[in-house]
């Protein structure tokens, strides 16, 4: 049997920050043709690449060095891209890129840029993959521009072993990027001194959780999502929300970035912005960006939430949320006419509400006491009731 031929994905959305893409995309049901594992004849390859950093870069910068960080695509199916350093021409990211069952023969291909706040990032240099510890970078002129140093392990799959149902298959680490914007914040949360922000998690699993022969089309039924998506002002109302889109998860020196590891990780991130692996959240003794005490019992909240092709991405839901928009769950799917999931989720005691103690009597917050609540209150999408299911057993 003949290996199929593989589509490339839309390499057009590279990714921004290593939280993946910056813009939410979600490829037609019927579009893309993605190749299942099973149905490839050659030898598949479960890739672990280390991007350790880079040595000798050019100056670029006219006050400062460089701003570097790298993209990376393997046979232009799958892109990463790596966090910004600030003003250093020997970055170490130390990041590593996880993907199941990549065809033996698939070719990795860097380049380097440099971060600009204020116009198009510039081209460092690029290179095009062979099994080596480092290797130069060039420009497209031919000029040496560095060395850049990776590791990479590669397993042969095998039944025994192939988790992923696809070929080209992201697998981790789960990282995140939370995005902040304070004049949003002003906008929308007046009465709330915490900047407004939203998260973007990079999953891994999602194809195998939500099918790709089962995108959410948007709601033909919902007279505000028909104001988006049809019509003769349909136009300019994408526009108007694909533009706050890129401001709200535009890259800034103010974002965070991290590595999710468990539900506790997540839990501790969605209540008190606190970064994985810190484990006493109430050890400052105030909420962040507050000044004010913590309580053990966090805020409710509900949010919204998409899910697209790559991420999560959400926010506090908040009653006057860009209440200029006519839907807040097209604004973080940057207006795509699919979504694999929608809804609102929020946090609750894993004893419930009801069973809770009054505040003076709960011990000190502790992340393994919450769970999270998902469910398809999108009227834009509409998703299909029977997913929620598969995605309660997919959060864990």
């Amino acid at each position: 049997m003949e290996a199929p031929q593989i589509q490339p994905r839309t390499s057009s959305l590279a990714a921004d920050d290593s939280s993946g893409p910056l813009e939410s995309y979600t490829a037609p049901a019927d579009g893309t043709k993605v190749v299942r594992a099973q149905d490839y004849a050659g030898v598949l390859m479960n890739v672990s690449i280390r991007f350790v950093g880079a040595q000798g870069l050019p100056k670029m910068d006219v006050i400062g060095t460089a701003d570097p960080y790298l993209r990376a695509t393997i046979d232009d199916c799958l892109s990463y891209c790596s966090s910004c350093l600030s003003n250093t021409l020997t970055p170490t990211w130390n990041e590593i890129w996880n993907v199941n069952n990549v065809p033996a023969n698939a070719r990795l291909s860097i380049s380097v840029w440099d971060w600009d706040p204020h116009s198009a990032d510039e081209f460092i240099g690029s290179l095009g993959l062979v099994p080596a510890v480092s290797l130069p970078l060039r420009h497209s002129n031919a000029q040496d521009r560095g060395t850049i140093y990776l590791a990479i392990h590669t397993t042969p799959v095998t039944a025994s072993v192939s988790i992923s149902p696809y070929l080209y298959t992201f697998a981790g680490p789960v990282r995140y990027s939370s995005h902040h914007s304070p004049f949003v914040g002003q906008l929308t949360r007046l009465n709330d001194r915490l900047l407004y922000t939203t998260f973007k998690i990079h999953l891994k699993g999602i194809d195998g959780t939500l099918p790709i022969s089962r995108k959410q089309h948007w709601n033909a039924s919902y007279a505000a999502a028909r104001s988006i998506f049809v019509g003769p002002m349909s136009f300019s109302a994408r526009r108007a929300i694909q533009a706050a889109h890129r401001m709200l998860y535009a890259r800034t020196a103010a974002n965070g970035f991290g590595v999710i590891n468990d539900a506790v990780d997540f839990i501790n991130l969605l209540m008190w912005h606190v970064a994985p692996g810190k484990t006493d959240v109430l050890s400052s003794g105030t909420e962040p960006g507050t000044g004010e005490a913590k309580s053990a019992i966090p805020k409710p909240a509900m949010y919204t939430y998409i899910i697209d092709d790559q991420c999560l991405r959400f926010s506090e839901t908040g009653a006057a949320f860009m209440v200029d928009f006519a839907s807040k769950h097209a604004l973080h799917s940057n207006c795509s006419e699919y979504v694999r999931f929608a809804g609102e989720f929020h946090a609750r005691p894993v004893c419930g509400w009801q069973l809770l103690p009054p505040p003076e009597m709960v011990e000190p917050f502790k992340a393994e006491q919450w769970e999270l609540v998902f469910d398809n209150n999108s009227g834009t999408y509409a998703p299909e009731k029977d997913l929620l299911e598969s995605l309660q057993v997919g959060r864990k």
